[in-house]
């Protein structure tokens, strides 16, 4: 399956022993009809949802703040807590 957004390949998720739990990827709604990979639902489809229920923030200050979440969402799981 490939990504509606991107074009790409749509990457199964994997567990922690390599075991796929999932391989149909995200709902691209809003940004297009289809599913989407991780990476446009992070980077578009996310910003576009908060920004029709945030209007006054960019999409730019949308996908920095989804950033920093991501990245201590992945600091958490790695263990990292400061």
């Amino acid at each position: 399956m490939n990504c509606v957004i991107c074009k790409e390949a749509i990457i199964p998720n994997r567990d922690r022993e390599g075991n796929v739990y999932w391989s149909k990827g995200n709902n691209a709604l809003p940004v297009k009809e289809g599913r989407c990979c991780d990476l446009c639902n992070l980077s578009e489809v996310i910003p576009a949802r908060l920004s029709m229920t945030i209007p006054k923030m960019s999409t730019e200050a949308l996908v920095a703040l989804l950033a920093e979440v991501t990245a201590a969402q992945r600091a958490i799981s790695e263990g990292d807590t400061k």
